[in-house]
């Protein structure tokens, strides 16, 4: 989660920097502040080594060579696959799917406004809305006057 925060920042950050000084260059001048996001990120990735490695594998029976990628010693494996993910969504541009519901789970949205990760989250959410108070107030009082007229149970 530290990553997926550190990379949000500095691509936010980023935005900020572009959208400000469009003719900033990145190589010669780059930020202050950019730097010091960018010296964070390869801080943790440094953690994760990545090697490729090449072995024989089956398919469909038959020997082949593969390629994969070998992990190093430091962290679990679940984990390390979970931050060469997190990389490649990075590089595909599509880490912004990547988000935080209201109840704390973290989930890949399908869609550009999905903020939740369940319907059941998502229905919680839109409890918590003053249109939604609004609706069941008079929906509730509309019920209660027919209660008490003895037209409904």
């Amino acid at each position: 989660m530290t990553l997926i925060s550190a990379l949000k920042e500095a691509d936010a950050l980023l935005v900020s920097i572009e959208r400000d000084n469009p003719n900033v260059d990145y190589f010669d001048d780059m930020p202050m502040s950019l730097a010091s996001k960018l010296r964070k990120i390869q801080t943790i990735l440094d953690d994760y080594p990545k090697c490729p490695v090449v072995e024989v594998a089956y398919a469909d029976t038959a020997p082949v060579l593969r390629i994969s990628d070998a992990s190093g010693h430091r962290r679990p494996i679940a984990e390390q696959v979970a931050v060469w993910t997190i990389t490649d969504l990075v590089e595909e541009g599509r880490l912004n799917f990547v988000r935080q519901c209201e109840c704390g789970k973290w989930f890949f949205a399908k869609r550009l406004d999905q903020q939740s990760c369940s319907s059941v989250c998502r229905h919680r959410t839109y409890e918590q809305t003053e249109r939604f108070k609004v609706n069941r107030r008079e929906y509730m009082r509309s019920y209660y006057k027919l209660k008490q007229s003895g037209k409904v149970k």
